[in-house]
């Protein structure tokens, strides 16, 4: 595979700026939504204690790593650090999906050509998370769903690398150990990481490679006893009891109905991300991937073992799909920060997809190159643009919700009036939450507030 010097330094270049402008962002963010209740929780029960409570009380996550590692960061760092190092978490997965891809497909790349396609993938990965970033990455709280995400991408990185390698015993004891840890993290992805094994065995099976199918069964025991530790929480069922969406009869049609509903959202939510993506797969194809110079990718299928070639190509699009059925029954707890793991995987299924060589033949096509340079130019433009946008709507938020938090620190046992924040310092990476005019007592950010900085009452006005 070759690229010339010059495109490969020019995208380089393009990526570096791209990440600092991204890691720049999180220094504008701040404390919002849940924070404020989960840092009065974690002060008043210590950081073991919150989780225990919760465990039984809200929900299973509450008893896995990544619940110890966001409790541990909102109480000892500060928000913008917090942030960033959720930010940092995001980009590795999307590092990591690029890596994955290349292990999956055996593409062997030189050295600066590796590092250039990774850091490609990893900043468009990034640039595609506009309908979830908000909530997985620049939210203190929230931004557990990008280490969550960490932990299933290294998980996914180390699972593809290793099936045709030969693993000693303490490997395939740690890896069991972190398989367990990945249960336990979401059901979404635990469920993910389970279709994964399954749809696995069962291509072993057709080839008859009966030791890795052996000791995938065994990853795949692990896998179920840390989703059955989240799973029978009793928390879980005490959340429930309080959502007045849940039903305790459910038909088989509302089940598929739930599941269509919920992948529509998604799609709908992603549609801009998705296309943009592709773009620059293509882009990419067209400029590294190709035989020789100005020929573009043509998708051709072979009939030749249908089925193993069909699971083969199409697995990651079935654990993407896999992401959705935990909310099967009740999908009104299908929201943003869970899209965040279909994200991963269905852009991995895209990747897999697009830069398997035996998916193509390719014909040669005039200023094919030059074509993928403009339309990698213009994309990397307009992530450009997206971040230089945001900066600047942070640094304008950020001085509101500084004031606002100096006139809550110095209001400790009085009465405070707070002005609700314009609806026009939102962007996709500021999209929180604020107070409603309401002023209804039970609202929890109303609740956290209170708590965390001992106010009396808390009056809102536009």
């Amino acid at each position: 595979m070759k690229s010339s010097n010059q495109i490969l330094k020019f995208v380089n270049i393009m990526n570096f700026i791209n990440i600092i402008l991204i890691m720049c962002i999180c220094m504008f963010t701040f404390y919002w939504a849940d924070d404020y209740n989960f840092l009065f929780d974690i002060s008043k029960k210590g950081i073991i204690n919150n989780c225990i409570h919760n465990y039984f009380n809200w929900d299973g996550r509450f008893l896995s790593l990544s619940a110890f590692v966001q409790a541990f960061l909102l109480k000892f760092i500060k928000i913008e650090f917090v942030t960033l190092f959720w930010c940092i978490c995001f980009l590795l997965s999307g590092f990591l999906l690029a890596k994955t891809t290349l292990n999956q497909l055996k593409i062997k790349l030189s050295l600066p050509n590796m590092i250039g396609f990774c850091l490609t993938i990893m900043v468009f990965f990034f640039y595609s998370a506009r309908p979830h970033m908000a909530q997985t990455i620049f939210w203190g709280t929230g931004g557990v769903y990008s280490f969550s995400l960490f932990l299933g991408s290294l998980w996914v990185y180390i699972y593809v690398k290793n099936q045709e390698l030969r693993w000693n015993y303490t490997k395939k004891i740690l890896f069991l150990i972190f398989s367990f840890i990945i249960g336990t993290t979401s059901q979404n992805l635990s469920i993910a990481i389970i279709t994964l094994i399954l749809i696995d065995n069962l291509i072993f099976f057709l080839t008859d490679k009966t030791k890795l199918k052996n000791y995938n069964l065994l990853i795949f025991i692990f896998v179920i006893l840390g989703l059955s530790l989240i799973m029978l929480s009793p928390g879980n069922l005490k959340r429930l009891s309080e959502i007045n969406e849940f039903q305790n009869k459910i038909t088989f049609f509302d089940l598929i109905n739930n599941f269509s509903s919920v992948l529509k959202s998604y799609f709908h939510s992603m549609k801009y991300g998705i296309a943009t993506f592709i773009i620059c797969i293509l882009s990419i194809k067209l400029l590294i991937t190709a035989k020789s110079i100005n020929q573009i990718p043509v998708f051709n299928f072979s009939k030749n073992g249908f089925l193993i070639i069909f699971l083969k190509k199409t697995k990651w699009l079935f654990v993407a799909l896999s992401t959705i059925t935990p909310f099967i029954v009740m999908p009104i707890m299908a929201s943003e920060r869970t899209m965040i793991f279909f994200h991963f995987f269905i852009f991995l299924f895209l990747l897999t997809l697009f830069f398997d060589n035996n998916n193509f033949t390719y014909r040669k096509i005039k200023y094919a190159n030059y074509i993928g340079l403009l339309l990698l130019i213009t994309i990397y433009t307009k992530s450009i643009v997206f971040l230089a946008k945001n900066i600047n709507s942070g640094i304008e938020l950020k001085k509101i919700i500084s004031e606002r938090e100096n006139l809550l620190e110095s209001s400790k046992n009085k009465e405070v009036t707070i002005k609700i924040i314009s609806e026009k310092y939102k962007t996709d990476c500021f999209k929180f939450y604020d107070f409603k005019l309401d002023n209804d007592p039970k609202y929890f950010m109303m609740v956290g507030y209170k708590n965390y900085f001992n106010l009396k009452k808390i009056n809102i006005e536009e």
